[in-house]
């Protein structure tokens, strides 16, 4: 071989390593990413249960015995539609649309 095809396998060699590195990188960050929304949404799981419960003190302390039965069922109602939209909205996401279109 000549060195202008030694310097061109050599070359060829190198882009290739580069490729494999770049992809083993952005696979890396992808991982890392879902490990940070991961313990993101362990927090916020945390913070909403704190929030829930402070909220159903607070509807037992400000309102009178007879209408708190109805004041929980529609917290309860909001909480369950508010959830039930985002589901819906991550469901979306599974069905191949790209998040440009939504």
């Amino acid at each position: 071989m000549s060195d202008e095809q030694t310097d061109a396998v050599e070359s060829v060699d190198a882009t290739e390593s580069d490729e494999r590195a770049l992809a083993v990188d952005l696979r890396a960050r992808h991982v890392l990413r879902w490990a940070a929304v991961a313990g993101l949404g362990l927090v916020a799981l945390v913070a909403t249960f704190s929030l829930y419960t402070s909220l159903q003190s607070i509807i037992a302390l400000w309102v009178a015995d007879a209408y708190q039965p109805l004041f929980e069922a529609v917290f309860n109602l909001v909480v369950l539609l508010l959830a039930a939209g985002g589901i819906s909205r991550l469901a979306r996401g599974f069905g191949g649309e790209s998040d440009s279109e939504n």
